[in-house]
């Protein structure tokens, strides 16, 4: 055979496994891993209906899928539903995520490296994996819901419908193993001596609303800094799950100069606990920052909190918005329309026009209102959210 037909050859059969799909890797899921992962799943009851769920780390849905999920932006979401009535149910996974992958889309994104039979393994591996949206009465099924990904707990809502009437609605909030928020590292019992700490009946606390600072400090320039705009109250869990029920995500620690985070202080200390909303942009998004204060109302700690808008610039970079008001209201409307605001209510400050922090050295302008959110763990109707006078003398902004 001469050199020149050797070639061909090869190249010939180099072609025809690349057509046939012979080139890559092979598929080899580990489903008796998950066993682990089962064993710290968390499970709600409603009548004759219970569900069960888990949220495993990116390393077990490796080991699980033998894809790298998290890695394409996907984080499944194991779920059981025992139906013990007589009524048959239907599952909508939209209230997990309204945007959800379908198991083919999974497996269509993470199919690049495999043969052409492991290609065919995946789709059934997934599609067999995934949540049944009919559970018969008298049954329990289980499945995998593949979701956006987001960073630590992952909030969501598990909604069940009867063929006969009536329907099931639970909330979860579920860690997820090799993320540690910001949050879990403050020890808020060590952050006030004794003597500082103050409860407040509702006509008290109006009271010294007024005294609550105005601006975040930035090193040592106290009061250089950006508007607190807000007044929170809730124990750290009502905050957390309201805020994780609206789209909000947590982060860790935050390090570096650039971030409002770091560069923000108040009590001489950075936020005790910072959230993130995603907005349309690649760095489009909505920051709250959180100081816990020694002072509770009526027993439920109160929190003071600034929230910034970023928006893309025509070069990509991200720029604070100057209109603090506008960060504000959105807010209020988001966590109202999450159904987790119990109460709230407006009132006035000194406004602040033509103002700008001297870290950043960027513009802002206020009215000078604030809000004061009381914040619910569990599910408050829109309806149901009582509006509170709680008017104090006008302050200044020094």
């Amino acid at each position: 055979m001469t050199i020149r037909a050797a070639v061909c050859l090869i190249s010939s059969a180099i072609l025809l496994c690349t057509t046939a799909g012979c080139i890559g890797r092979a598929y080899k899921p580990q489903p008796d891993s998950f066993a682990t992962v089962l064993a710290r799943a968390e499970s709600r009851t409603q009548g004759d209906v219970r569900v069960t769920t888990v949220v495993p780390s990116p390393a077990e849905a490796q080991k699980f899928f033998d894809l790298d999920l998290y890695g394409r932006g996907i984080q499944p979401v194991w779920l059981e539903v025992e139906n013990n009535s007589n009524d048959q149910l239907r599952f909508a996974p939209t209230g997990l995520d309204r945007a959800y992958f379908s198991p083919l889309e999974v497996a269509y994104v993470l199919r690049a490296g495999l043969t052409r039979s492991a290609q065919a393994e995946v789709d059934r591996y997934l599609r067999d994996s995934t949540m049944p949206r009919h559970i018969p009465p008298g049954t329990a099924v289980s499945g995998f819901v593949f979701t956006h990904s987001s960073p630590g707990t992952k909030g969501f809502s598990i909604d069940l419908f009867g063929a006969i009437g009536g329907g099931y609605a639970f909330t979860f909030f579920i860690p997820v193993p090799g993320f540690i928020p910001d949050h879990a590292e403050i020890e808020t019992a060590k952050l006030y001596p004794a003597e500082q700490l103050r409860n407040y009946e509702i006509n008290e606390f109006k009271t010294v609303l007024a005294e609550q600072p105005q601006r975040a400090d930035l090193h040592d320039k106290p009061g250089s800094g950006r508007p607190i705009n807000l007044i929170l109250v809730g124990v750290a869990d009502d905050l957390n799950h309201a805020l994780l029920r609206s789209g909000w995500y947590e982060i860790p620690r935050p390090a570096g100069k650039d971030e409002v985070a770091t560069a923000q202080h108040l009590k001489q200390r950075v936020a005790d606990a910072v959230f993130r909303k995603r907005r349309q942009g690649g760095t489009d998004r909505n920051e709250l920052l959180l100081w816990l204060s020694p002072f509770s109302v009526e027993d439920k700690p109160v929190w003071w909190a600034q929230t910034n808008q970023f928006f893309s610039d025509w070069l990509g970079q991200s720029v604070l918005d100057p209109d603090v008001d506008d960060a504000t209201v959105y807010l209020l409307h988001d966590l109202w329309y999450g159904q987790g605001l119990a109460s709230y209510a407006w009132v006035r400050g000194a406004p602040f026009e033509g103002e700008s922090d001297n870290f950043f050295d960027t513009p802002f302008f206020s009215t000078g209102l604030r809000a004061v959110l009381w914040l619910s763990a569990s599910p408050v109707s829109m309806l149901e959210t009582k509006r509170l006078d709680l008017n104090t003398a006008a302050v200044t902004n020094q």
